[in-house]
């Protein structure tokens, strides 16, 4: 695998989207994991997590990060206007009032440093953690929606918790969690339509894991132990809440 595929790998399966494949076969594959609701909804209830899980937190997240977006935007005008080499031209940002002193290099976007990931994991465990109260409380959704939502809440908080000491890779615990759930839909209802499904999950869990150690984001140790986290917690959720 190259770098590049394995980047657009770890972008295309990022964590947050794993709600929403997970709910979006639950929807379409075991209807009668999520009865009452009717067929007609299944669409709209799929966009209202994709927007809740996915959008809004990815959009707050990259607010955080809004400071490494101006400066890498004004490295580049100063490289192409300029005509500068691109070292020259962080050197010369690195010597510019608004960037001086521990603002001279700002963290990498796409957070490599288990410090950089500790005050997004928090923010999104809080948010994920209001999803699920929105779900259970407010909205009263099957019980399935709660149990699910609370897990990947505990999964992130765990992994924020994790990542204070250690760097747990999250893309693994976000694809073994969403086979952990579906494994346990499984077993639960066992007239279901989930072999395929399954078998997907199982390469796109591969891919995934594979893409974090190619970009040397995580080593063995890291993406092992965040699937183990991830399958744990989601398959025991659904076993002994579902």
């Amino acid at each position: 695998m190259s770098n590049r595929i394995a980047k657009i790998v770890s972008i295309v399966l990022h964590p947050l989207l794993m709600p929403t494949i997970v709910f979006a076969i639950l929807l379409y594959f075991v209807p009668l994991a999520v009865k009452p609701l009717p067929d007609s909804a299944f669409f709209q209830i799929l966009m209202v997590i994709f927007f809740l899980t996915y959008v809004l937190p990815l959009v707050s997240v990259s607010l955080i990060r809004l400071n490494y977006v101006v400066y890498f935007i004004r490295v580049l005008r100063l490289k192409y206007v300029k005509n500068m080499s691109y070292n020259d031209a962080i050197a010369v940002m690195n010597e510019s009032e608004d960037y001086s002193g521990e603002f001279s290099a700002p963290k990498s976007i796409w957070m490599k440093t288990k410090e950089e990931r500790v005050i997004p994991f928090i923010f999104i465990t809080v948010y994920y953690g209001l999803c699920a109260y929105l779900f259970i409380a407010q909205w009263k959704f099957n019980d399935i929606f709660g149990v699910i939502l609370v897990s990947i809440t505990t999964t992130i908080f765990l992994v924020t918790l994790i990542t204070t000491k250690w760097k747990i890779s999250a893309h693994s615990a976000g694809i073994a969690g969403a086979f952990g759930f579906i494994m346990g839909v499984n077993l639960k209802y066992p007239d279901n339509q989930l072999l395929y499904p399954i078998l997907a999950l199982v390469v796109l869990a591969g891919l995934v894991m594979t893409s974090r150690l190619q970009l040397n984001d995580h080593d063995s140790k890291e993406v092992y132990a965040g699937a183990l986290l991830g399958f744990a917690v989601s398959f025991g959720a659904i076993y002994f809440f579902v």
